[in-house]
């Protein structure tokens, strides 16, 4: 069985609500909007293993619509390519999070919290999601993600199409994690 890949930039904005608009008028719909709560595991008492090279995340995600929380665990592998954020990335859904997250603690892992708010947009028939994403502490983003593309430079076709849907064609791409982001924060 082939590995789920993921490729993703994040694009930082200052304007959320600009943003909604020419999704919509490019034909994107809003799938959801969650807040998410991310458990990322300090994984460098491991052996071989440091910040970089990999991440393990316990999520709860609230469906602002429902009120449902759900959790899931996700290993994300070791980058793949350069100039974009692709890497395999596999997850499940787990019952009790919070049990989960307070067994990693008394285990003597660290972890770091990142919350967000987050709205996900797809259009019919399209292999792009685009994210629009207000992170606690870091700032607001979008961040455009295909799961399995045929190549990276299908990936960045459809990331410069998405960059000119949106306006931001000249904005500056990061493949930065937020939790590289917010590790950073937290050293200054």
């Amino acid at each position: 069985m082939k590995e789920p890949l993921e490729y993703e930039v994040k694009i930082p904005v200052d304007n959320l609500r600009k943003l909604r608009d020419s999704l919509r008028s490019s034909g994107y719909e809003l799938m959801g909007e969650v807040e998410e709560t991310d458990y990322y595991l300090d994984l460098t008492p491991c052996v071989g293993i440091s910040k970089e090279d990999i991440a393990y995340r316990v999520r709860l995600r609230k469906n602002l619509r429902s009120g449902k929380v759900e959790g899931e665990v996700t290993y994300k592998g070791p980058q793949l390519e350069e100039g974009v954020k692709a890497r395999v990335e596999l997850s499940t859904p787990v019952r009790d999070p919070e049990a989960l997250i307070k067994a990693y603690t008394l285990m003597g892992f660290r972890l770091y919290r990142l919350k967000k708010h987050r709205e996900i947009y797809r259009r019919r028939n399209h292999a792009v999601t685009v994210y629009l994403d207000d992170v606690e502490g870091l700032g607001k983003f979008v961040e455009v993600e295909v799961m399995n593309p045929e190549s990276k430079e299908v990936y960045l076709k459809e990331l410069r199409k998405v960059k000119e849907e949106l306006g931001l064609k000249e904005k500056p791409e990061l493949v930065t994690p937020y939790l590289t982001m917010l590790i950073e924060g937290m050293k200054k």
